[in-house]
């Protein structure tokens, strides 16, 4: 991925939310990215604060009722669209 660092791990603003960060690296992925490649990317030790990460995001979805959620697949989590709107897209 560009902007990555020598280490592997991605620049992450103090500020910037770790919930978004990870929102924002799963709805640009192509494949499912597991919590521990999540937490390298994001710049997080452990994966601990990744999977609480997408617990609360995917609360918030539910909870707004969007169009799309997290599975967790093959290994790792992915960005989804709800089944309900297949046919749509």
């Amino acid at each position: 991925m560009s902007g990555e660092q020598p280490s592997g791990r991605a620049p992450r603003a103090d500020r910037t939310p770790l919930k978004r960060v990870v929102e924002a690296l799963l709805f640009s992925a192509d494949r499912p990215l597991s919590a521990g490649r999540l937490a390298q990317l994001c710049g997080v030790e452990g994966s601990g604060q990744v999977r609480d990460a997408v617990a609360e995001l995917q609360s918030e979805y539910e909870s707004r009722g969007n169009a799309f959620r997290i599975e967790k697949i093959a290994g790792g989590y992915q960005a989804l669209t709800l089944g309900e709107f297949a046919p749509y897209v």
